[in-house]
Parts: structure tokens; sequence; C-alpha cells
């Protein structure tokens, strides 16, 4: 099986700062959410007013930033730093978007869960070969907590189940997922998944974990009373992320290989239907109030925004040359 960092490294491949749009040019929309991507060629977080979907500003970050988590009380935004040479965390501050913080991690951070309770973050080194750890940070004083060290490597994404106080986290290079007491921040059980697993997510409707698997061009799902993969199902090309709409009972998968997002009815646990978007895309977001989802697609710059009422593109965000989108988050 190739290294995961193959893939990462053709994604995300060194680049210029994209033309953007300053603040001062822009007025934000009193009321509406501003969506922040994270732009791992142009090393910054573009914020967007998704009234408008005009470019408010950027913040520069470190190098190769992927993803990106927001704080549960939204006064901080988090982003990994994925580079082995930036290997962090910077802290953005949402009332001035301006970074605040840098704290380090072990080698290649990629993604960041935050448990709202204890808030405890979890972040996943997926390029630390020697160590195959998710560093813990305390979000209240931004400081590490701890490690949790694992056998297989390259750990990618992390899915928490509040009610169950248990975290899910992809090792991408075992081919499994690991399921983590929040209590104790030890291994219960190790749950065998599809070719190299990356993105995963949890659907509090269904009570299930769903798992990409990028080489099967399939969703691995897992149901949490057991943990154990109940079935899989088939999906577009390379799979890499999923967005959650509990409430309309569907997940959304973003399909790099062919430049889609397959929908899925977590009642039933099939593809309802495929969305055409821009070229490799990554990260999702989903605007629950607005009905809106916004795909962050790589290769093209660009970022699709996709109605939730009917599943069609409304309209297409143009972040500049080499900006490379991939992680989203929304406030």
């Amino acid at each position: 099986m190739k290294s995961l960092r193959i893939f990462l490294l053709l994604f995300l491949s060194l680049a210029m700062p994209p033309v953007t749009v300053s603040g001062s040019d822009v007025t934000r929309s009193a009321k509406a959410p501003r969506l922040y991507i994270v732009n791992s060629g142009a090393e910054n977080v573009a914020v967007i007013d998704t009234a408008t979907n005009q470019i408010l500003e950027t913040i520069q970050v470190g190098k190769w930033p992927a993803g990106l988590a927001v704080s549960p009380d939204k006064k901080k935004i988090y982003v990994l730093n994925s580079s082995a040479e930036s290997s962090s965390v910077s802290v953005i501050d949402t009332t001035t978007n301006e970074v605040v913080n840098t704290i380090k991690t072990d080698i290649g951070p990629m993604h960041m869960a935050i448990d709202p309770e204890s808030n405890l973050a979890y972040v996943t080194n997926t390029d630390d070969k020697e160590n195959k750890s998710v560093t813990i940070i305390d979000i209240t004083n931004d400081s590490i907590k701890g490690r949790i060290k694992f056998d297989g490597i390259e750990p990618f994404e992390t899915a928490l189940v509040p009610d169950k106080k248990l975290a899910y986290i992809v090792i991408s290079g075992g081919q499994y997922v690991s399921v983590i007491s929040l209590r104790d921040n030890t291994e219960i059980t190790k749950i065998p998944v599809g070719k190299i697993p990356l993105g995963l997510a949890y659907s509090s409707a269904s009570k299930k974990v769903y798992v990409t698997s990028h080489d099967d061009n399939a969703v691995a799902i897992i149901d949490t009373a057991a943990n154990k993969v109940e079935g899989t199902v088939p999906v577009g090309l390379n799979p890499w992320y999923i967005g959650v709409d509990a409430s309309a009972n569907r997940i959304y998968v973003t399909c790099a290989g062919d430049n889609s997002v397959a929908v899925i009815d977590t009642t039933t646990d099939t593809v309802t239907g495929s969305i055409k978007v821009g070229a490799s895309p990554k990260g999702i977001a989903i605007d629950h109030a607005a009905r809106k989802a916004y795909v962050a697609n790589k290769a093209d710059n660009s970022i699709s925004v996709i109605d939730l009422k009917n599943n069609k593109v409304i309209d297409t965000i143009q972040l500049g040359k080499n900006a490379h989108p991939w992680g989203t988050g929304l406030l």
C-alpha cells in the first residue's frame, strides 16, 4: 500500500498566495455566518461572508495548513499546519481574526476534534511515523495535556460520539479505526475497515460512524453499539471527507477522483444522488439553518455552494490561483 504521505504531497503542493479581497474592501453582512476556508497552497485562511459569497479577508497561518476546528464557544478557530517544518496549530481569535497563539504538536498534524464537555481537543499527527500519536490539547488554556499512541501509523481524522464518551480515530496506515474512551483516553478496540481510510463522521440520527475508504471507492458503516462494520456503500472515485446533515438523515461524501459529492440516505444507507462540483473536492461544511453545503475544490481553487433542498450547486466562489482549499468551518 502506498504511504498516505504520497497523497498529501500530491495534494499539498507548493504554491503562491492567491489574490484576495481585504477586510477593508468588503463589509460583512450583519447576520450571515462566516465561512472559514483553509487554503493549503496559499498558507492562509479565507474568511467568506455567506450572504454575499465574497472574501472578507485572509489570515496567514503555518505551512501546509489542512484541517480546521471551531471551539464550542465559537471564540477561537484552530488550524492544523501539517508540514514537518511547522507541525503546529494556529489559534485564531474569531473577534479580530488574528492568530493569537501557536501550539507545537508531533509531526504532521492534520485534523482536530473537540470534546465540548471536557474542552479537550484531539489532534491527529498523520506524518509522525515514530510516535504514531494523537496530541491532546486543553483548549481552556491551549496547552498540551497528553498524547495517545497507536500501533498503526498515520492517524488521520477523529469523530466524537459524546453520549457514549467515545472517539473514533482513523488509522490510515493500519487500515482500521481505533475506538478511544474519552474517560481515560485509552483504546477500547480496533475496527478493520477498507483501503486507505481517510475521513469519518458520526451521525446522531442513525447512531453510526461512516468512514471513507479512498482506494475502495466506498464508505464503511460502523454500528456504534457493537463497534463493528455492518456494511459498505459504494460511492464515487477516491472519497475523502464527510459532511453530516442529521436533521435530513443524510451524509455528503466528497469524491476527489470524479469531482462529485455522493449523497447517502442514513435511514437506508444507500446512495440517493451524486452532485457534480469542482475539481478534487476535499473538505465540506454544512450550514443547517440556511440549508447549504460548502465544498472545497482543491484542484481548481474554488468553493461549490450546494442548496441542500434540491442538492444542486447554486454558486461557485473563486479563491485565486494556487489557493488549494482543504479544511472548512462555519461560524
